[in-house]
């Protein structure tokens, strides 16, 4: 279960508003999917645990972006084979 402090979330977005300004971040997305779809986006730089790079690989390379990943590029060599037959498919 999943609980909200009072007052945290709007501190959290201010919070964010505020950062995004002051680093001048012209984009920003809600899911990979979204970050794929958006047609400004060439590269998809993916530095997170390796659990999570498929879910975030897969969406760039369906979308034709290129992607540099850090290594390991999935969990074990089926998933790594799967991401790299796709990125040869989409030509990326």
């Amino acid at each position: 279960m999943r609980r909200t402090v009072p007052g945290r979330t709007r501190y959290l977005r201010r919070r964010r508003r505020r950062l995004l300004a002051q680093h001048a971040v012209p984009l920003t997305f809600g899911s990979a999917q979204e970050l794929a779809r958006n047609e400004e986006v060439d590269l998809v730089v993916v530095t997170v645990k390796v659990p999570h790079h498929l879910e975030l690989i897969r969406p760039a390379l369906e979308a034709g972006k290129t992607v540099f990943s850090e290594w390991p590029l999935g969990v074990d060599l089926a998933q790594a084979e799967e991401l790299a037959d796709l990125a040869h498919r989409r030509g990326c």
